[in-house]
């Protein structure tokens, strides 16, 4: 059997105690290391370099994760093994799988043959292809506790609900909103209340409530239930599948629970930032994705606003109606404010009655989850009552989603926006004493040069390798493609914050075109579309034309899938960057800087 070295994770290991240790001789000195370390794992955990062209092989390993969508099931596999002819070599490396089967997955060993590829977007799990050839149950005692109770839960709420109330039910319960299908999730989304689905410290809260409430009657210590709840805590974060809000939420009751047992006074602030670095040290892609920092914002927003609010408004009010639904609403407020440059940046999308909303949802979401919860323990002694308040739930979750359409409706619940992230991220030091004047006065200075950068005429083409998309001095918006699908298409314009174009160039309405739909020649004969300065030309190859400047798509297209091309001209000079197609937020705002002070170059 052959084994791939894991040295530099001793390494890791090593440098960490070394830290630890020096730590305690200076305090700041732990900031740098832990900085390095997170560094260092996120290197190790993307330096792998993959063949796709391969052949095909067979993989075994743990599913460790299962999302479910209306048409297929996601899956997260921790590979450990390949079979080769005649051997069999530990390969340890984090993949995703898509199967069209929608089953209970969670903690079964699968046997996969297919190609890894690397993933699409930077700092995922690759990309695992191929045909599940085999399964085996669980073959470790976590596992199966996982996977038998996931498969209870999911039974349980397939018995008690029809179809569309079991996928919002298992949404609420087992987290992730793919599962609702697209129409009610962009109902969800419009109204602000999507994040009832993502599992989190709502949750956490009620299994700690339940656990809490069966231990009243145990005649143990406080030590060994505060141990119980722990272990209850795990398995729920488990049967989520380790979603990133869960394991936030279960790691800060443990750290609070901590703290009380030992008699400590713990600011939440403090017990927030060690969890986040406690994920960034075990896990630091997770500082990409996106339900992670949507869940640390929301509770860095309430531990930082919420107290002000409450000083500054709440406390003043002595109706103890008013008084309630003003935190409700202020709860929401201030979560809502500091995730909002993020549903900016990633959605192009900022609900605007988010706050109202939740103050009738997300009460009505609570109780829903705490039957849901109850239903599920009362289904292990005896499910005809479980069923019985399957009813209750039933008509709860219809006036959820009924509130929620009407609250989508309205025609101003969410705004489509797009702005700069260099301007998103200098938002957040605003709230920040030290950091105030600072954020304010560089929010000033990037308005002034995006103001003065406008001043001259200039074309920028953006060239993906699906198509390329044309932004004019007027702020008309061109998109030209060959490709006759319609799913590559949409995703790189939904990518760049666009919902619509003004003109279509393409072999079919591909996307919507606002102004114009212009079919391309189908036998690629010359055809000419001039629009005011610009002027297309489809022949063997597509030209643009800007004053002087002559623009060949499909040679600045490329060969590289990955790479988004920038062409910048004012007709006269004409300059080029390269970015990557899928960048994180970072690579996104150097992009932005970029291409500022080229327009800055074009104007001086």
């Amino acid at each position: 059997m052959h084994r791939v070295c894991h040295f530099p994770f001793v390494v890791y290991i090593v440098i960490g105690c070394v830290a630890l240790i020096l730590s305690f001789w200076d305090k700041r000195f732990l900031f740098v290391v832990v900085s390095a370390l997170v560094s260092l794992n996120a290197a190790l955990m993307t330096s792998l370099q993959l063949n796709s062209d391969g052949p095909r092989l067979t993989f075994v390993g743990v599913v460790v994760g299962e999302d479910h969508f209306e048409q297929y099931t996601k899956l997260s596999i921790d590979v450990k093994k390949i079979f080769l002819k005649n051997d069999t070599m530990d390969y340890f490396i984090s993949t995703t799988f898509y199967t069209p089967m929608r089953a209970t997955y969670l903690g079964k060993i699968l046997i996969i043959k297919g190609i890894i590829r690397p993933a699409s977007v930077p700092d995922r799990p690759h990309i695992l292809t191929g045909s599940i050839i085999g399964s085996y149950p669980p073959q470790n005692v976590l596992n199966t506790i996982f996977y038998n109770v996931r498969k209870y839960v999911d039974t349980s709420f397939k018995n008690v609900f029809n179809a569309e109330h079991y996928n919002v039910a298992s949404g609420l319960i087992l987290g992730g909103s793919s599962r609702i299908g697209e129409e009610l999730r962009e109902i969800f989304a419009r109204a602000g209340i999507i994040h009832i689905l993502a599992v989190s410290g709502l949750h956490v809260g009620f299994v700690c409530f339940f656990i809490g409430l069966i231990l009243v009657f145990v005649p143990v210590s406080p030590k060994i239930k505060f141990a119980i709840m722990m272990l209850a805590l795990l398995l729920y974060a488990g049967i989520t599948g380790f979603r990133p809000s869960v394991c936030r939420a279960s790691a800060m009751a443990f750290l609070f629970g901590l703290a009380i047992i030992l008699q400590r006074n713990v600011s939440p602030l403090h017990v927030l930032n060690l969890t986040a670095i406690m994920f960034l040290l075990g896990n630091p892609l997770l500082l990409f994705d996106v339900g992670a920092q949507l869940s640390f914002a929301a509770v860095y927003g309430i531990l930082f606003l919420y107290p002000r609010i409450d000083t500054l408004v709440i406390k003043k009010i002595k109706k103890r109606l008013p008084q309630k639904i003003l935190m409700l609403m202020a709860l929401s407020f201030s979560a809502q404010i500091f995730v909002s440059p993020l549903l900016i940046y990633y959605f192009h999308r900022l609900p605007t009655l988010a706050v109202i909303s939740n103050v009738i949802i997300v009460p009505l979401a609570s109780m829903t989850v705490f039957l849901l919860i109850s239903c599920l323990f009362i289904g292990i002694i005896f499910m005809p009552v479980a069923k019985i308040i399957g009813i209750v739930i039933t008509v709860l979750l219809t006036i959820l989603v009924t509130i929620s359409k009407a609250f989508a409706h309205i025609p101003f619940s969410a705004f489509a926006l797009s702005i700069s992230p260099i301007i998103l991220f200098l938002l957040y030091p605003v709230f920040f004493r030290k950091t105030r004047r600072f954020a304010i006065w560089s929010i000033v200075i990037v308005l002034i040069l995006f103001s003065i950068a406008s001043l001259e005429q200039y074309v920028i083409i953006k060239v993906a390798p699906t198509g390329a998309l044309i932004s004019m001095p007027s702020g008309t918006t061109i998109f030209v493609t060959r490709q006759r699908g319609s799913t590559a298409n949409a995703a790189f314009l939904t990518h760049e914050g666009v919902d619509k174009v003004d003109y279509l160039i393409a072999p079919n309405k591909v996307f919507p075109a606002e102004k114009r739909f212009l079919a391309l020649p189908e036998r690629l004969h010359f055809k000419r579309v001039a629009l005011n300065e610009l002027s297309i030309t489809m022949e063997r190859d597509i030209t643009i034309m800007y004053h002087e400047q002559r623009i060949i798509l499909d040679r600045e297209r490329g060969s590289d899938e990955d790479i988004l091309r920038y062409i910048i001209t004012d007709g006269k000079d004409i300059y080029r960057l390269n970015t990557a197609l899928h960048s994180s937020v970072l690579d996104h705002m150097s992009t932005e800087v970029r291409v500022l002070f080229t327009k800055l170059r074009l104007l001086f």
